[in-house]
């Protein structure tokens, strides 16, 4: 059975709701079915700690990819390097 709050049931029977809409208005609001303060508080700082989680793991993948870029750079120079230098040599450019 749900509880529910008698003050707020008598005051819709008071008010001239029908027997089974106060109960039912009356077991909506207890509060085995509201949220708490404390509640709203607990999921505000859970939901901090899992976005702080995603965003170190987000700040540290881009740090991965911007290492990886550098190190795709260098060998890019260094092939084009070998490319270019003989053909500069055969030309007598160097």
């Amino acid at each position: 059975m749900a509880t529910m709050i008698s003050e707020v049931y008598n005051a819709f029977l008071a008010g001239g709701t029908p027997e089974i809409e106060a109960r039912k208005a009356a077991e909506a609001l207890s509060s085995e079915n509201l949220s708490t303060k404390g509640d709203i508080a607990e999921v505000k700082e859970e939901l901090a700690r899992k976005i702080d989680a995603i965003d170190k793991k987000l700040t540290h993948e881009i740090y991965d990819i911007k290492q990886g870029m550098a190190v795709i750079k260098t060998l890019l120079l260094l092939i084009i390097a070998a490319q270019v230098i003989p053909l500069l040599k055969a030309l007598s450019v160097i």
